[in-house]
C-alpha cells in the first residue's frame, strides 16, 4: 500500500509494472484481489519492497508459491 492505494507489481516483458488493485478478504497470509489483475498475470511475490515502477526484472518459476488468481 502506497499513498492509500493498494498495488502489486506485475511483470510485463521483464519490467516491473506497479498496478493498483482493489482488495477483498484477508486471512493473514492471503489477500483476495477483486480488481486490477487478469488470470495468468505474473506478479512479484518477494522483494517487491525494493522495486520501483519500470525496473527491469528477471522472472523465476515459483512452483512453491504459485497462486490462482
Amino acid at each position: 500500500k502506497r499513498q492509500g492505494v493498494n498495488y502489486v507489481f506485475k511483470v510485463v516483458n521483464d519490467i516491473a509494472v506497479r498496478i493498483p488493485v482493489k482488495v477483498g478478504a484477508k486471512d493473514g497470509q492471503k489477500i483476495e484481489i477483486l480488481e486490477g489483475l487478469e488470470e495468468g498475470d505474473v506478479v512479484i511475490i518477494s522483494g517487491q519492497h525494493r522495486l520501483y515502477d519500470g525496473q527491469s526484472v528477471k522472472s523465476e518459476e515459483a512452483s512453491n508459491h504459485e497462486q490462482d488468481i
